[in-house]
């Protein structure tokens, strides 16, 4: 965002504000410092750019503040959500606006059909686990802050909007390294400078769009 608004020669009217970034031991006397810092600036615009863990914390403390209210703008990231037990998105006053990625191509249509064939099973069986490795992740499931994967998502296609890149980015991934396979490397020789070339040239027709 800084570097667009530095191309249309407007960079003075962007200003960043950090907050360090602390989902599980939330510090609120550091938010309201980012957000006297934000008060100061003189702009009544503000674009809140953090994930979900953080903005559930983060955003109890802008209401406790005065900036959920009509003297502010507030524009969130897709990851600006809300579900307690502080507040959930029924609590976000009206004129909240959330801003959403979305690219959507002629192969979308497939990947849809393809998700309402699965279900939890086929992410968070103990079979599924065991086959991506699910359990040697950082953070455990048991421990995830976001709310658990039900049968509903799959079948009513609730989809983030993020879910086109991420998928295109992990099949870029694949169509390299099968790319490279077939030009006989060994699979264990497919990193490094090796992979990162292949990904940067290959190019596909992917769900969201061409990639």
């Amino acid at each position: 965002m800084e570097e667009q608004a530095k191309l249309a020669g407007e960079e003075d009217r962007l200003k960043g504000v950090s907050l360090r970034y602390m989902p599980n031991s939330f510090v609120n006397a550091e938010a309201i410092t980012a957000l006297n810092i934000a008060k100061g600036l003189g702009s009544r615009f503000l674009f809140t750019s953090m994930n979900s863990q953080m903005f559930n914390k983060f955003a109890p403390v802008m209401v406790a503040e005065g900036f959920m209210g009509p003297d502010w703008q507030i524009l969130g990231s897709e990851s600006a959500t809300t579900y307690g037990p502080e507040m959930t998105d029924a609590d976000l006053p009206i004129g909240f606006q959330r801003w959403n990625p979305v690219s959507r191509g002629t192969k979308f249509p497939l990947f849809t059909d393809m998700w309402k064939l699965m279900n939890t099973n086929d992410v968070t069986s103990a079979a599924a686990r065991t086959r991506y490795g699910i359990d040697n992740f950082k953070v455990p499931l048991a421990s995830a802050t976001v709310p658990a994967i039900v049968d509903s998502d799959f079948t009513d296609v609730v989809l983030p909007s993020y879910d086109t890149f991420l998928f295109d980015a992990l099949y870029t991934l694949v169509i390299a390294i099968n790319n490279l396979l077939n030009q006989g490397n060994a699979l264990s020789a497919i990193q490094g400078e090796l992979l990162l070339t292949e990904v940067r040239q290959t190019s596909f027709t992917g769900i969201s769009g061409q990639v």
